[in-house]
């Protein structure tokens, strides 16, 4: 699925949820973990008006969660929590990427 906010580069894009405490706690180990990779970009969507049609337009059904963007592509979502370990694993097998 092609998107068109982030059209180049790769990206873990978080789609924020502001009633749930698992919001906080996602947005804590995606940006640590995105450090983690060079070539990466960590960005937290805001809650605005536009969110519903970005997440539905990305087929999202829960939130929060985490998308994964390579050059226009989405290539992977996470719906909820992760540990750090899991997040890095399932980001290295969907954007090909290794650690720093």
């Amino acid at each position: 699925m092609k998107t068109q906010l982030y059209p180049t580069g790769k990206h873990l894009v978080e789609v924020p949820c502001n009633t749930c405490d698992a919001t906080y706690t996602l947005s804590e180990v995606a940006s640590r973990v995105a450090q983690k990779f060079e070539n990466i970009q960590f960005h937290q969507l805001k809650m605005d008006d536009k969110l519903p049609e970005i997440a539905e337009a990305w087929g999202i059904t829960q939130v929060p969660a985490l998308v994964l963007i390579n050059e226009g592509e989405i290539v992977g979502k996470v719906h909820g929590y992760q540990p750090d370990e899991i997040l890095e694993l399932y980001i290295q097998a969907k954007m090909k990427e290794e650690k720093n």
